[in-house]
């Protein structure tokens, strides 16, 4: 599964990446709202999931994940600031608040995406 990981702090991209290869997926990385645009517009037709920070610093998870929407991909908001989450489950989006088991993680993917049961069989291993 191709999937665009935004977060703007390198250690915590990494430790995310890594993981996620780990379990088979594709990993686009990017450290900021504008890189995660300029990629999703020239990946958009290839990818399968967006996982993205809330607060990146040149603009924010929420409207990434309206750019997203239209393409019908699915968005997983991380974030470990509690003020970010108001109005999120409101909005209709899905969020995992940091910080977060992998466990967590693998059962929010698998409750937005597509194709969940290859997806939850994947991420047990």
């Amino acid at each position: 599964m191709r999937t665009l990981l935004i977060e703007d702090i390198a250690d915590g991209r990494l430790v995310l990446a890594e993981w996620l290869k780990d379990k088979g997926f594709e990993v686009i990385e990017a450290d900021s709202f504008a890189s995660a645009k300029t990629t999703f517009q020239q990946e958009a037709e290839c990818c399968e999931a967006v996982i993205t920070d809330v607060l990146l610093p040149d603009g924010n998870g929420q409207d990434l994940a309206e750019l997203v929407r239209p393409a019908g991909v699915p968005v997983l908001l991380c974030t470990g600031d509690a003020n970010s989450l108001n109005g999120l489950h409101d909005q209709g989006l899905q969020y995992l608040s940091k910080p977060f088991r992998f466990e967590a993680l693998a059962a929010r993917l698998a409750d937005i995406c597509p194709h969940s049961d290859r997806l939850v069989k994947r991420m047990s291993r």
